[in-house]
């Protein structure tokens, strides 16, 4: 009896290792982790996306070009930026002649409908002063320097009159010399764009090959100063030159530079020797 209860527990402690081993090469063939799980990897955070804007640091004016000086550059985070209405980078054109078409306070943002460029529609309107007007002076290429006068700058206005001759377009000299004058017109006019009649002809940085052509500048000037100017455009000689202080009033007439016409001037003092002499 004693025997059997012997091999009873053998057969049982060898099934109960068969089993062990089965399940053993179970568990590996399935692919299932003998030790222990390796822990999940976690997911990086993304990096924020950055907008590129532009801020005012000072007021600005309608009409005033814009600077590199009145704003900064920022980055703003994708969310905050939305939040100021811009879902992309803001490009800014920082041309000189590039104006601010309305005021705009220090800190706002400045996009690129804040701003006018030198082609786009309205822009002469933004050049012009309160209480100002247009005008367009035609003036001759032999008395302008290519590129020294550019827009925004001051300008005088010198006229060469006779009382006797139109020296508006006038290519020949004229035949008396006597009423022959030159003074400043206007002092301190502003130029708002210039460019020759002929688109070929633009206004280039050497002096102009075509001396009998004539170029554009439109300035803007007081009203009443309207018909005075038309006149004078049309009577006289007009040239332009930069604007500047003068010691003394600019003014010639033919004496000053013909040493011998006033002597000849002296002889004609009475009536009668100026009819027996004739006129020069």
């Amino acid at each position: 009896m004693r025997s059997r209860i012997i091999v009873f527990v053998a057969l049982l402690a060898i099934l109960v290792g068969g089993f062990g081993v089965y399940d053993s090469l179970t568990n590996t063939k399935d692919g299932s982790p003998v030790i222990s799980q390796q822990p999940e990897a976690q997911p990086k955070p993304e990096s924020p996306e950055y907008i590129t804007v532009w801020r005012l640091e000072q007021s600005a004016e309608r009409g005033t070009p814009i600077s590199s000086n009145l704003v900064k550059r920022e980055q703003l985070e994708l969310t905050q930026a939305l939040d100021e209405g811009v879902r992309s980078d803001v490009e800014l054109d920082f041309s000189p002649s590039t104006l601010f078409n309305s005021d705009l306070s220090a800190g706002q943002l400045v996009m690129p409908q804040h701003l006018t460029k030198e082609n786009d529609p309205g822009y002469i309107d933004l050049l012009v002063s309160d209480g100002m007007t247009l005008y367009p002076l035609v003036v001759s290429n032999k008395n302008l320097i290519s590129d020294f006068i550019r827009p925004g700058e001051y300008i005088d206005i010198l006229t060469v009159s006779s009382p006797s001759s139109n020296l508006s377009g006038a290519t020949e000299k004229p035949i008396q010399f006597r009423g022959v004058t030159a003074s400043l017109f206007l002092k301190n006019v502003k130029v708002l764009n210039m460019g020759s009649v002929d688109e070929k002809e633009k206004i280039r940085p050497v002096a102009g090959k075509n001396d009998e052509g004539f170029t554009t500048i439109i300035i803007e000037i007081p009203p009443t100063e309207v018909a005075r100017l038309a006149l004078a455009q049309r009577t006289m000689h007009l040239e332009v030159y930069r604007s500047r202080e003068y010691a003394e009033p600019v003014y010639a007439d033919v004496s000053n530079v013909i040493d011998n016409y006033f002597g000849i001037q002296e002889m004609r003092g009475s009536s009668s020797r100026a009819g027996s002499r004739g006129e020069l």
